[in-house]
């Protein structure tokens, strides 16, 4: 197991090196994950990706590489330090970590693998050749989040074909550890490069700092619980750290050294990274900055030759993938105001390229992000938008390639030993981030993620510097470092000591070795983990979409012809309710008493029910209240007595099976849970209903009265007081439909 990791991670590139190679275990550390990543790649374009391919083009490397080399010796001295570090965070990383759903990025890249594995291509299958009454009652090309059709989350149509929406690079990796280690350590992946991105830039941070200070930034980097966190989840910013700051170290070398082979590698590295992530691209632009800074054009005329050359890689990737996915991302820069904003932004950093005038009105500039980042962080409501497209999430966007470039070209700066803006900016930056950055809001950690790859090491570099620029005593920095460290890593306990679950590779395993029955049904809270089991698997699953009243009916018909049904599900249902579920309605109601057979447990919250169609009916209700999405139209507030109870939708009517006596009502109450609200409904002035309406959605059954059959009119909601609300509105509603034979 560990012997086919080493030959996948670190004998490959001996075929490239010789015995008077200096820092052996260095280059074997990391050209070697190059190396297969570009074997990898070329397989996966040809659409012939094979594990024992790969496996025996390394291993052929290798051997060539230990007979040209015989025998080699290895100083371990030199990876102490980051194994040290390893092993600290390594506790940590064993805790499982939160569990994660097909549609999340964590199920798109771990989908993704699992494809590359079982088809050896990119591209997804998908059965079109679904029964007619199967097709009368799924959910059917629901999302069209880009200009391309996008039928299941994190799926994008390509012409006749269906293919992840991210770049393949993260998920090759995470298909070769799965194939060594299984499920229960494939996410080794995430931790084998976060030692190996310790390591580089504990490498790099030698050629800036003594090794005091390169071990306080490496802690700082190490022990954010950010960092953590994303070390036990499977997506791309611990490997893209690795690769980015893999390209950062080479290129500083081209640089000094001025050798061909540092500039071949640093532009294979970057390009690998543009085959990773999105945030990668805005690189571009501070390496176009740094053009017009650096004196010595040659040499990055050299790298610019090399880059152009192998940045065919992420152009195939591009053209053949992820051309919906890379304009999706790039369409909302290429605007005019943003075009003007980045030739502003240029425009100063070419007058920064002359330090001559004024640097105080500069320094201004670190304390206007502080205030912005205090603002975003907790003034602004986290999960509100003020602005269009303006939360917590999309504001990391926007500073994430503001912080990307400016420690980029900061770290530059002290490449050439200058004293400037920059340190301090990145500097109150990496305070706040480091700090609030791993707060216990449930947005916190996909927003921080952003700031990982570069900014936070170099920031923790800056952190250093600085101590070391001041001639602060070592006792002292010492006990700064952990004044650093105590409050991030307080705050961040609940990201670091989740102990949730696995997520969707598990289940997928349990999936594919129970075998679902032929046409499961799956209700709209496994929509996302159901979409994905059906493409990548060839699993039969499909999402019931019932919000339509065809569907509906065709529901009934289908009810009718089955004696039983298999329903794949996320809670233990309670199948005594009408389920509401990530605000979409499942009208499944068993009789009472009558508990369905749980065929399996998926671990930790999905199940796979027998249900028997003779226990199992459908109510008509009346649904009142805000749907979660948030989506439906013609809502209004009704306040009382200073505090904002209610949100009331107009009136919707579902129905299949009509009843004759019963009438559900399900109504949604926000506001204070510890309150109950009384509330009455009338019905042309006349009481129909009197109850109380508790925390979340309450479920209301009464008889119908007789003189409603048939009749038509206008509900009034009486509410607190049992006084009319001043905003109530009346709403039309035909009667005579719902309660018809």
């Amino acid at each position: 197991m560990f012997l086919a990791l080493f030959i996948f991670y670190f004998f490959p590139a001996l075929a490239f090196l010789n015995k008077k190679s200096k820092n052996l275990i260095f280059y074997l550390l990391t050209l070697s994950p190059l190396i297969t990543s570009i074997f990898s790649l070329i397989f996966l374009f040809l659409n012939f990706f094979n594990f024992w391919l790969i496996f025996s083009f390394d291993l052929i490397l290798s051997i060539y590489g230990i007979i040209k080399i015989k025998f080699f010796k290895i100083s371990f001295k030199e990876i102490f330090f980051p194994i040290f570090i390893s092993a600290i965070v390594f506790p940590f990383f064993l805790i499982q970590g939160e569990p994660f759903e097909g549609a999340s990025d964590a199920g798109v890249y771990t989908s993704s693998a699992i494809n590359f594995l079982d088809k050896g291509r990119y591209f997804l299958n998908f059965e079109e050749h679904l029964s007619k009454e199967f097709k009368e009652i799924s959910i059917k090309e629901t999302n069209y989040q880009y200009n391309w059709k996008e039928t299941y989350p994190g799926i994008i149509f390509l012409k006749d074909k269906f293919a992840s929406q991210f770049f393949p690079l993260y998920s090759i990796h995470l298909s070769i550890f799965y194939k060594i280690f299984k499920i229960k350590g494939f996410l080794f992946c995430n931790f084998w490069f976060f030692f190996l991105s310790v390591f580089v830039f504990y490498k790099l941070l030698n050629l800036f700092l003594p090794k005091f200070y390169s071990k306080i930034s490496v802690l700082l980097f190490s022990l954010n619980p950010g960092v953590i966190y994303f070390t036990k989840y499977p997506t791309a910013e611990i490997f893209l750290s690795f690769l980015i700051l893999s390209f950062f170290l080479f290129f500083i070398l081209s640089l000094r050294a001025n050798k061909n082979f540092f500039f071949l590698l640093s532009s294979i590295f970057l390009s690998l990274s543009l085959t990773t992530k999105f945030l990668s691209y805005f690189l571009l632009g501070s390496l176009f900055l740094f053009y017009f800074f650096y004196k010595d054009n040659k040499k990055i005329n050299k790298f610019l030759i090399y880059f152009s050359i192998f940045s065919i890689i992420p152009l195939i990737s591009i053209f053949l993938y992820n051309y919906p996915y890379f304009l999706n991302h790039l369409l909302p820069i290429v605007r005019i105001k943003y075009i003007l904003i980045i030739i502003l932004f240029s425009i100063l950093f070419l007058i920064l390229k002359n330090f001559s005038f004024s640097k105080k009105i500069l320094y201004i500039l670190p304390f206007l992000f502080l205030a912005i980042s205090i603002w975003a962080t907790f003034l602004r409501p986290n999960k509100e938008e003020i602005f269009e497209e303006n939360n917590l999430l999309e504001f990391s966007w926007y500073f994430g390639i503001i912080s990307l470039n400016l420690s980029f070209l900061g770290c530059f700066f002290s490449f050439f030993k200058k004293k400037n803006l920059f340190f301090n900016l990145n500097y109150y930056l990496f305070l706040i981030l480091a700090i609030f950055g791993t707060g216990d809001n449930p947005l916190h950690p996909f927003s921080f993620r952003r700031y990982i790859p570069l900014f936070l090491p170099l920031s923790s570099f800056y952190f250093s510097f600085l101590l070391k620029d001041f001639k602060i005593k070592k006792t002292f920095s010492i006990f700064v470092l952990i004044l650093s460290l105590i409050f991030p890593l307080y705050k961040g306990k609940n990201l670091i000591l989740s102990k949730e679950g696995k997520g969707f590779l598990d289940l997928y395993f349990k999936a594919k070795e129970k075998n679902f029955p032929e046409g499961t049904l799956a209700t709209s809270d496994t929509f996302y983990l159901s979409s994905q089991l059906n493409l990548v698997g060839g699993k039969k699953i499909y999402p019931l979409n019932l919000e339509d009243e065809k569907n509906l009916y065709n529901f009934q018909k289908f009810l009718k012809e089955k004696e039983k049904i298999y329903l794949f599900s996320s809670l233990k249902y309670n199948f005594q309710n009408v389920f509401e579920i990530d605000g979409r309605i499942e009208h499944l109601q068993m009789e009472r008493n009558k508990i369905p057979k749980k065929i399996i447990n998926f671990y930790p919250k999905f199940f796979l029910y027998e249900v028997s169609t003779e226990n199992l009916k459908s109510y008509n209700y009346i649904k009142i209240g805000e749907n979660d999405f948030g989506k439906i139209s013609n809502f209004w507030d009704l306040e009382f007595d200073g505090e904002k109870y209610f949100k009331w939708t107009k009136m919707e009517c579902f129905f299949y099976l009509k009843l004759k006596n019963d009438l559900f009502l399900l109504i949604d109450k926000g506001g204070n849970p510890e309150k109950e609200v009384p509330f009455r409904i009338y019905f042309e002035n006349k009481l129909i209903f009197d109850g109380f309406a508790k925390d979340g959605w309450n479920l209301y059954r009464f008889n119908v009265p007789d003189f409603l059959k048939g009749k038509e009119g206008s509900f009034k909601f009486v509410t607190h007081s049992f006084q009319p609300l001043p905003d109530t509105r009346e709403l039309g509603l035909k009667i005579s439909e719902i309660f018809s034979n």
